[in-house]
């Protein structure tokens, strides 16, 4: 039975607390629960009202423009003159409510995106009346119709500029285009054993299909050679002696081979001479058709400044092939995770080329605040 008078009191303090929702979930649901059933039971009430504060804001936001352009001729994302109230309508976050970021390009458009307590972004823009939401603010932007240079700015506002998290040294990681034999840098080139077989490209793998039985060994090319005619220190890899780095790379194998399969790199100097003894690494056995890692860290020794790089193998059978992919080179002892333009990324990492596609090094970008 509710005690007399329990209903006049806590009516009483409800309106006395209207303007605030969380207030009103307190003395009605609250105490209708716990009297009820003895359980305070109200999360998803408490998140249905923090959602609905961070929608709220964006209506506040979506007045304001509609303020700006007729006082201003254009939208703004002005943080002072948005929040001074001098356009009519004055922009303050709810308690609980994040501003993630707002953005406006003159009279053309506006994107804003919130976050409420809950971790959810809502998100809106002059494009269509209604909001959206998301776990990701950029899904929530794009159901929301924002331009792709506003959902940039709101998510560098929101997360910071993009800043290098990770590079991959090797050109053509997937292959894609053959390394030009005069282009330094590490990737796959078709120039060490032309003459006993075809290179191809199989998709995301470089293919070498062998056609005669008198080498031992055959396969990729990876860096320049000092031995290979008309080869200059200029057109290979470039090191720093001293500093640690990781080379891999996953290959399989056709059917029918025996012999071992091998990561070699070997050292050179400026005056396109040999250096010190060559690292030479067995990662695996050829194992047909199945595809393996190949891992590979090295330290250049003083007066190494340049290497060459292959991947061969002795157990490709007479008109079988060797095939690779996931050419990775990076700094470190530990290697980095392997990435590269097809690996699927969040609104906090972005891949990028640093020059030339399939031709130039690789980096994964993350937003600095992440």
């Amino acid at each position: 039975m509710v005690p007399q008078g329990w209903f006049a009191s806590n009516y009483r303090s409800v309106i006395s607390s209207m303007a605030n929702p969380f207030l009103v979930l307190g003395g009605i649901a609250v105490g209708i629960v716990t009297a009820g059933i003895g359980v305070l039971a109200v999360p998803g009430w408490i998140g249905a009202a923090q959602d609905s504060a961070a929608v709220n804001d964006l209506s506040v936001i979506r007045a304001a423009e509609s303020a700006a352009v007729l006082h201003l001729g254009e939208y703004t994302d002005d943080d002072h003159l948005l929040a001074s109230g001098e356009l009519g309508v004055k922009v303050q976050a709810s308690a609980g409510t994040d501003l993630v970021g707002l953005s406006a390009d003159a009279d053309r458009s506006w994107c804003a995106v919130t976050r409420s307590k809950t971790g959810v972004y809502f998100a809106a823009s002059q494009a269509v009346t209604s909001h959206a939401s998301n776990s990701d603010p950029s899904t929530a932007m794009s159901a929301a119709g924002c331009t792709s240079a506003d959902a940039d700015a709101v998510l560098a506002a929101g997360f910071g500029a993009f800043v290098e998290e990770s590079r991959n040294l090797a050109l053509n990681p997937l292959g894609g285009a053959w390394k030009p034999t005069s282009q330094a840098g590490i990737g796959f080139d078709t120039t060490r054993w032309g003459a006993y077989g075809a290179y191809s490209l199989q998709g995301e793998w470089v293919r070498f299909t062998r056609t005669t039985a008198n080498n031992s060994s055959y396969g990729f090319h990876l860096s320049g050679n000092p031995e290979s005619a008309g080869t200059v220190s200029a057109q290979m890899m470039a090191v720093v002696p001293g500093e640690t780095y990781t080379l891999s790379l996953d290959a399989r194998l056709s059917a029918g081979g025996s012999g071992d399969s091998q990561l070699r790199v070997r050292y050179a100097n400026e005056l396109n001479q040999w250096v010190a003894t060559p690292p030479s690494a067995i990662a695996i056995s050829g194992i047909s058709d199945e595809t393996r890692t190949y891992t590979l860290t090295f330290i250049p020794p003083a007066g190494a400044t340049r290497i060459a790089a292959y991947f061969v193998s002795s157990a490709v059978p007479a008109g079988g092939y060797i095939e690779a992919t996931h050419l990775f080179l990076s700094r470190g002892a530990t290697p980095a995770r392997y990435f590269d333009e097809t690996t699927p990324v969040d609104y906090m990492h972005r891949f990028a080329w640093t020059g030339p596609r399939n031709l130039s090094e690789s980096v994964m970008l993350i937003r600095s605040k992440g």
